[in-house]
């Protein structure tokens, strides 16, 4: 296993100029994702709307740096057809260290990664996601993570967290 750093931000989107007008709606958000008692937590609407920047805008946000002290992992999903979830633990896995997981499949890779994150705190983010089973494949955080999915599909978004 190689070094890794002691804190993760892969995949995450710069953020260029922080969302105007939005400072409370982030701050709120980034509470209930670090002292709300829900795991998920899902940004419905439609295209355009500026889900995305508001999650890159919650990546950004130092209380949410500072309690996610793993790190920040981000997929980004899209259509199913396209959506690569063995891509992105891919992507995580080596991050976290490894490079031993070409031969494991979907199960496999999940496992991998949820051992790697063991205890420690990353908040994962599931951009654009059009399918609940492909956002779930990726719920491979331990005890202390925290998952932010973003869809355009309010049944995608209930499907992964009740509400959105």
């Amino acid at each position: 296993m190689t070094d890794r750093p002691s804190y993760l931000f892969i995949g995450v989107p710069d953020l260029r100029t922080p969302p105007i007008g939005r400072d409370r709606f982030v701050k709120v958000r980034a509470d209930r994702l670090i002292h709300g008692g829900d795991r998920r937590l899902a940004l419905e609407g439609q295209p355009g709307v500026g889900k995305t920047m508001l999650a890159m805008a919650l990546a950004h946000y130092e209380p949410v740096l500072n309690h996610f002290d793993g790190g920040v992992l981000w997929a980004n999903l899209g259509p199913s057809s396209q959506a690569d979830p063995l891509r992105s633990l891919s992507m995580w896995i080596s991050a976290l260290g490894r490079e031993d997981y070409a031969q494991l499949d979907l199960d496999g890779r999940r496992e991998m990664a949820r051992t790697l994150i063991g205890q420690r705190r990353f908040l994962l983010i599931l951009d654009d996601a059009w399918s609940t089973e492909v956002a779930k494949a990726l719920c491979c955080g331990g005890p202390n993570c925290r998952y932010l999915l973003t869809t355009r599909d309010k049944a995608v978004a209930h499907g992964f967290a009740g509400r959105s």
